[in-house]
């Protein structure tokens, strides 16, 4: 990973944050950080990430090094004023607060990145009023509308959810996170066809969306289409090596195939990267053509016996 241009290590940063999983977006951003240490964006992705993890001390001293050497910042202020809240400091998170209110002049964007916070904090009813007021102040705020959509679909409600997704993109047509969510909204609906063209456009704006390929496998295996299934989770797994989730649904798709040496050697490091995905192979339908394999039955067994 050392080689790779950071550029592509910042992409999969962002992508690992916007998608709740900070630890992973750490990482790729501080592979970034180690050959350019003061990239103002790789710094921002470890505060932000370091705040919705509860390394507080961490955080602070990093997202204080952003605006050291890159000067203001309305996020960073957010983020700021979010720790101290945490922290129970009310005078420096009213401070940090306002310094964010003086830099936007509307205030839209102060409201998405507290939205934002409380999203990532699970506090899905806060985020909603954050997002809504950003989009009455300014409309034309597409990020906002996909996050918006995003809590919609949290709360069951997919009409909403795919009308805010579909604001989006008549926004912004080149908005990758509102055809991915699109994707992923038509595809719980069944409508394969629709999700698979989704997918397709996500990537076509963001070739580097793992998560979009492996979910475009998803939706083409659904559709009876094994072989180019199979060539979008290599796609994402190049992208993204130890990707446990198309490890694991290439392992189903071998398995289906009835390829248990394929799907043995893929559900090994599935497992290995994600153990959580040995219990839902125990019971997944789509290894009963292999149950009765031995080199899979050893692979359950041998999990079975490092769990006891």
């Amino acid at each position: 990973m050392k080689n790779r241009d950071h550029t592509i290590e910042l992409e999969l940063a962002r992508l690992h944050m916007n998608k709740g999983q900070f630890t992973e977006a750490i990482d790729y951003a501080t592979t970034a950080l180690d050959s350019y240490p003061d990239n103002s964006e790789a710094l921002e992705i470890v505060g932000v990430c370091k705040t919705m993890l509860g390394d507080y001390d961490t955080a602070l001293e990093i997202l204080k090094d952003v605006i050291k050497l890159h000067g203001h910042s309305i996020k960073v202020y957010v983020y700021l004023s979010l720790i101290y809240m945490r922290l129970g400091d009310s005078i420096r998170a009213s401070s940090n607060f306002r310094l964010a209110c003086e830099l936007s002049e509307d205030m839209s964007e102060v409201w998405h990145y507290m939205g934002r916070a409380y999203f990532e904090d699970k506090a899905y009813d806060m985020a909603r009023d954050c997002f809504e007021n950003a989009i009455n102040i300014d409309p034309g705020m597409h990020r906002t509308w996909v996050s918006l959509g995003v809590v919609a679909k949290k709360s069951g409600d997919m009409d909403t959810a795919e009308k805010f997704y579909n604001k989006a993109i008549e926004i912004e047509p080149k908005s990758s996170e509102a055809f991915y969510n699109l994707g992923n909204l038509y595809n719980s609906s069944k409508k394969h066809e629709t999700a698979e063209q989704c997918f397709k456009k996500a990537l076509q704006i963001n070739p580097l969306r793992y998560d979009a390929w492996n979910n475009l496998g998803v939706v083409l295996n659904n559709l009876g289409k094994p072989q180019e299934s199979k060539l979008a989770y290599v796609k994402a797994l190049k992208i993204k090596p130890r990707y446990g989730h198309a490890l694991y649904n290439l392992a189903c798709l071998w398995a289906t195939q009835k390829n248990p040496r394929k799907a043995v050697s893929a559900l090994r490091f599935a497992i290995e990267i994600e153990p959580r995905r040995l219990s839902r192979a125990q019971n997944d339908p789509d290894f009963f053509e292999i149950l009765n394999d031995r080199v899979f039955r050893n692979v359950i067994l041998e999990r079975d016996d490092a769990s006891d």
